[in-house]
């Protein structure tokens, strides 16, 4: 089948020659090209099944009819239906044609662009030659499966922004999509005359039960903060989730005889693959699904079991999928409390007394597994995986190696059993720490690492190698140079073990903030952190030379917890009558870019520690500071993404905590903060429900909260006690004390079921009105119009009065309905805590 799947990479090739340039020798000069290629290619030239590959020297795309397209790709997410919001603006959601490339610093080709049609020819040229660099690092993988492999993920880079040759009506199909689609479907009707002709097909989906479990086993909900490196574990089991998902979805497709295009997506615990429905596969899946269980059983102590869900599926499955993606998740639904069927007698005569005996997982009892431990500890300071595949799980460990996970069961020539490692820094000394964190590292260095480890490894019995990179290194990545300097280590492993080596980027959400000895920060030191971007200027006509404190007065955490609103009816229903697969598959990749790899640029930058991030939901911790700004730039960003369709949206909560408080409690506190915002229903229509943050028990929109961070931030800049403002104009500012006196008034406007009680808030009202003329800014003052408080002679007070003006027009409106006083709890607790000193 790769043969078959690598005539279908070469066409997404040819069409990337064919756009590069619309000379009429397109055909004579692509031929020249591929077969120069082909002839460097050791898989070609020897094909070890003896296997005729001479019909690949004729691939061409079937080309548009008519001349060269001079459209862009468009973004899909403007063309999506959501419950009849119309998204504004779809004709100008387009892309650049430019590779889509995320390094530490900012992103290329995620993002919509105005205009892109004005530079489509320059960027199409410029693209090709990109490509062309690092294509022909991959002319001398040795096998046509690692061949495959590398390509796919290559063209993932570089033909998710063009426009496909067939990318109907709504123009939002990329070329990489339409390729990885047509050779599914190719892949599944080969087998096509062993399928029922009414039903060829199956839509396979993999759902792993028990992750949350997993995540927080062995943590006891009294144990504090980071004790017994609980960070490192809980960011280890959130790795594994990611490698065992991948590899299930793997095996499947390898036992099965597919390919990778099979794969639809792998994310978070879940995947979803395309089949031939031929004779026997349903016996072959159960019997997949039996033996992964029953490995996992002894692995994990049963935490962590796979439930596969299938729909048969007609003719029609590539053109209307989203009916049979709806009846896929039913079906998987109703498996969710049919854990082991048809083997339970084997699972209880097993030997694993010491794991059934214990209804936590408990690597000490068990004896078998520590990868959690060991991936928590590397992860940080590498940004390569290394899969050694071999027949069986003996592996020779070098002292200088630490072996971070291991997948595989089973012994004899079929068995597959997958050793991982990651190259890179040292493992700190928590005394001494590290002189660099591995983004700073040089390509030398890595390679020199990477062949270090191959060096002790090359005594096993080695199938296979795989290099996946999880994380960009240092460099500007519009230059081909990083790319360039790994992909050339599949020449230098293959020479050194002279065995098949393929080379993946799959990012993944990993950010953790590095203390100054370039260790990851403990929640002791996040806690702390204050990371207010550098150039960061007052939110005001204000003009200051104070410098904020780099570390926080008053530390504490904030654990955020997010998923996207009602995905499962994005997926069914808002591809309207356009529900092609290419479509689908479309929208899963490109919110698994942004979850995955842009996510890890905004953490970055507000030094968050991304516990999870994967498909659709995200989990992290910072301090609360951080991780407030953080939400909000994030809600902003994804808005960008998804071209500002306000159907499209995500909810969050925030739970905060200090450094000491129960790690498992905080999660599960987060996750009911989350649910709060899920459950939120706007007391405006037109605001619909859902699409909300939770946090300081109470529930807004995000329009509301960007709206309140923006007063916070504004009210932050007359307080005396922020330090933000000169000591000679501090008097004309607002006093902490009387933010403290308007909140407790707040408060107390707010019945016990979080509704206003309008008699408390009259009273209120009147009070705050004599607190305020006691301070010389009463009725005259407040009556102040722009044009007014522009004439005065200290624009400081000018800005107070508008504050507080803006408090008394939440407290005066009285109206059940629109009343957002509560929404004012948001930045007064915000710059209460802000000012708050140890």
């Amino acid at each position: 089948m790769e043969t078959l799947f690598v005539r279908h990479l070469l066409e997404a090739v040819s069409y990337l020659y064919y756009l590069k340039d619309e000379g009429s020798d397109f055909p004579d000069s692509w031929k020249n090209f591929l077969q120069a290629y082909l002839g460097g290619c050791p898989w070609y030239r020897q094909s070890p099944t003896g296997q005729d590959l001479s019909y690949l020297k004729e691939v061409i795309v079937s080309l548009p009819k008519g001349r060269k397209p001079n459209e862009p790709l468009k973004s899909i997410f403007p063309h999506l239906i959501r419950a009849g919001i119309d998204s504004p603006n779809p004709s100008k959601s387009a892309y650049r044609a430019e590779p889509l490339i995320i390094d530490h610093k900012g992103q290329k080709g995620l993002f919509a662009s105005l205009n892109p049609e004005s530079s489509l020819d320059e960027d199409l040229k410029s693209l090709w030659i990109l490509f062309d660099k690092q294509f022909k690092h991959l002319q001398s993988i040795q096998s046509v499966d690692a061949f495959a492999e590398s390509l796919y993920n290559l063209l993932e880079a570089f033909a998710s922004r063009v426009l496909a040759p067939e990318a109907g009506s709504h123009k939002d199909v990329s070329l990489y999509n339409w390729m990885r689609v047509k050779a599914a479907k190719e892949i599944c009707d080969k087998q096509r005359s062993l399928c029922p002709p009414e039903a060829p097909y199956l839509l396979l989906k993999g759902d792993f039960s028990g992750i949350q479990q997993f995540i927080y086993s062995r943590i006891d909900m009294s144990t504090a903060g980071n004790q017994g490196g609980l960070s490192k574990r809980l960011r280890g089991r959130s790795f594994y989730v990611n490698l065992l998902t991948q590899y299930a979805a793997d095996e499947i497709k390898r036992q099965l005889d597919l390919s990778i295009a099979n794969i639809l997506y792998t994310a978070g615990g879940h995947f979803v693959l395309t089949l031939p429905n031929r004779e026997g596969i349903l016996e072959e899946i159960a019997v997949i699904e039996k033996s992964l269980n029953l490995y996992l059983l002894g692995k994990l102590g049963g935490r962590v079991s796979l439930k596969l869900g299938h729909v048969a599926c007609g003719p029609d499955l590539f053109e209307k999928t989203k009916y049979y993606y709806k009846d896929l998740s039913t079906v998987i639904a109703s498996l969710k409390t049919q854990r082991y069927r048809g083997y339970l007698e084997e699972v209880f005569d097993r030997e694993l007394s010491p794991i059934l005996a214990n209804p936590e997982l408990d690597p000490n009892r068990t004896g078998q597994f520590h990868d959690d431990r060991n991936l928590g500890l590397r992860l940080p300071y590498s940004a390569l995986v290394l899969g050694i595949e071999t027949k069986n799980d003996r592996i020779f460990e070098d002292s200088k190696l630490l072996r971070v996970a291991h997948f595989g069961y089973g012994s004899g020539e079929d068995a597959r059993h997958i050793h991982y490692f990651m190259p890179g820094l040292k493992i700190p000394d928590e005394k001494v720490g590290n002189s660099k964190r591995i983004e700073d590292i040089g390509l030398d260095l890595m390679k020199r690492e990477v062949m270090d480890t191959i060096q002790s490894l090359q005594n096993m019995e080695i199938k296979r190698v795989s290099v996946t990179q999880f994380r960009p290194l240092r460099g500007d990545l519009k230059d081909p140079t990083e790319a360039d300097g790994l992909r050339s280590l599949i020449h230098s492993i293959q020479e050194k073990l002279g065995v098949p080596v393929s080379f993946i980027f799959e990012p993944v959400g990993t950010e953790a903030p590095f203390n100054p000895h370039n260790i990851v920060a403990d929640f002791d030191e996040l806690e702390k952190l204050n990371a207010r971007p550098d150039g960061w200027r007052t939110p005001t006509e204000i003009h200051t030379t104070s410098k904020e404190e780099e570390a926080l007065s008053y530390p504490l955490l904030a654990i955020m917890r997010l998923d996207i609103d009602d995905l499962g009816g994005l997926f069914v229903q808002g591809f309207g009558n356009d529900h092609s697969f290419q479509r689908l598959a479309t929208l899963s990749r490109e919110l698994a870019f942004f979850f995955s790899s842009y996510f890890n640029v905004l953490a970055r930058k507000w030094k968050i520690y991304v516990t999870y991030s994967g498909g659709d939901d995200a989990f992290v911790v910072g301090s609360w500071y951080n991780v407030l700004h953080f939400a909000k730039e994030l809600r902003r960003e994804f808005a960008e993404f998804v071209c500002h369709h306000p159907g499209i949206t995500f909810s969050a909560g925030i739970f905060l905590c200090d450094s000491h408080y129960p790690v498992a409690k905080f999660a599960e506190k987060a996750a009911e903060a989350e649910e709060a915002a899920k459950a939120y229903i706007s007391p405006r229509a037109y605001e619909g429900k859902k699409n909300a943050i939770h946090l300081f028990d109470h529930t807004l929109t995000w329009d509301r909260y960007e709206d309140m961070m923006a007063f916070g931030d504004r009210l932050l800049c007359i307080l005396p006690e922020a330090g933000i403002l000169p000591k000679e104009e501090s008097r004309h500012g607002l006093a902490r004390s009387m933010v403290h006196k308007i909140l407790r008034l707040i408060k107390g406007s707010i019945s016990q079921g979080g509704k206003l009680h309008m008699r408390a808030l009259l009273k209120n009202t009147t009070q705050l009105k004599y607190l305020l003329a006691r301070r010389g800014y009463g009725a005259k003052k407040m009556e102040m119009d722009r044009r007014d408080r522009q004439k005065l002679d200290n624009q400081i007070q000018a800005l107070t009065i508008e504050i507080i003006q803006q408090y008394l027009k939440g407290f005066e409106n009285q109206n059940p309905k629109e009343q957002m006083l509560q929404d004012y709890l948001i930045p007064s607790q915000y710059v209460i805590m802000k000012t708050r000193k140890v």
